[in-house]
């Protein structure tokens, strides 16, 4: 008899937040690190079964997809039930997902269709809204606070990516008595080897030694730090490249990538700065590995995707010096205050004038740890 846990997962490729669609790829690849009897079944929940596509990419061998979002009844299944309901007091045609084939949801949803699935585990990414309220509409504040609120008042698990983001939720003061678990997330990259270095910089018109940064055009990311210790390294005399890649957009900012660009133009940085935009994914951890650096100027993270990339492919990273960066980099690295533009530009002078360490990690044992650690909050 089959004893896997059965897993539903809510799942879909969305360019307008590639991290929340790279952590749940993340999550299959180092759940395939379990011994095999260990490895959950998992069922993608999603409208589109293009999004199952995306997730047999990884090679789990123990897939298949339901659309939960699909149970409302049309008016011949309504009929049938009110005929039913007469003789039976009960539905015969019910289409809300049954917990005979989920065990546990994540990221738990309270959407209607779940109504039947007994076990949740909530995840929540991060609680940026918490310290910079005026990135979002008074509407995505509500919002958020109240999904926040729902979760605290489950009673279920919560999955939280970090411990700084323990502490911000411990911070909120929350009534409810949910049962937190910090999984930092470890990720799982696609071959690159067969991809060739030169080719690809000519392809992308790279024609100088970069340091990259690759973040989603939000605010928060905090791009504008990176383009201040551009002009002031263009004051020096230095001679740098910065390769950016990352969705052009912010849906709460709509000005924001312009406003980027004529920072660009009116410091004549253009000869300096590559914008790349979201570019395919193995290019950009090609890019990644053969950079002097990786810079990561955020605001705000739950748990870093891009330093986990560069922990991945051993290299040196610049971030900015908040909680979850030290957090993420215990090992060292170099940090610099987020609005601290002058000493960034020093950080930068430093790391040209030196060899850099390629840092030697097993970060095999991240990503396993990454899905015994999920595993253990199923059971």
């Amino acid at each position: 008899m089959d004893k896997r846990i059965r897993l539903g997962l809510i799942f879909s490729v969305d360019e307008n937040w590639i991290g929340g669609t790279y952590y749940i790829l993340n999550l299959i690849s180092a759940l395939s690190t379990l011994p095999v009897e260990k490895q959950p079944f998992i069922t993608i929940l999603s409208k589109r079964k293009t999004d199952l596509t995306a997730a047999q990419k990884t090679g789990y061998p123990y897939l298949d997809y339901q659309n939960p979002f699909d149970y409302k009844r049309n008016l011949a299944e309504a009929a049938i039930n009110k005929l039913a309901k007469f003789f039976t007091g009960r539905d015969i045609i019910d289409k809300r997902i049954s917990e005979k084939r989920i065990d546990v949801l994540f990221p738990a949803s309270n959407d209607t269709c779940f109504d039947r699935i007994a076990n949740k585990v909530f995840w929540f990414p991060d609680f940026q809204h918490i310290v910079y309220p005026d990135f979002f509409k008074a509407s995505e504040l509500a919002a958020r606070n109240h999904v926040i609120k729902e979760i605290a008042d489950s009673n279920k698990k919560l999955v939280l990516s970090s411990e700084a983001a323990k502490s911000d939720w411990e911070s909120l003061e929350l009534t409810g008595h949910c049962e937190v678990h910090v999984i930092p997330f470890a990720v799982t990259h696609p071959a690159i080897a067969d991809l060739k270095i030169n080719d690809l910089l000519k392809e992308l018109e790279i024609d100088k030694d970069y340091f990259i940064i690759s973040n989603q055009f939000w605010k928060h990311k905090n791009h504008q730090v990176v383009l201040n210790a551009a002009v002031e390294l263009l004051k020096r005399g230095v001679k740098f490249q910065f390769v950016f890649t990352g969705k052009e957009d912010d849906y709460r900012n709509p000005g924001y990538f312009s406003s980027i660009l004529h920072f660009i133009d009116q410091h004549r940085l253009n000869d300096n700065i590559k914008m790349l935009g979201l570019i395919d994914r193995r290019k950009q951890l090609k890019l990644m590995q053969h950079s002097i650096a990786v810079i990561q100027p955020s605001l705000f993270e739950g748990w870093s995707t891009v330093i986990e990339d560069a922990k991945s492919l051993g290299k040196f990273v610049i971030a900015s010096d908040i909680a979850v960066h030290r957090e993420q980099l215990p090992w060292g690295g170099c940090f610099f205050a987020p609005h601290d533009s002058d000493f960034l530009a020093e950080l930068i002078c430093t790391t040209l004038l030196k060899q850099l360490p390629v840092l030697k990690l097993e970060y095999v044992d991240s990503i396993k740890k990454f899905g015994h650690s999920f595993i253990n909050v199923l059971k």
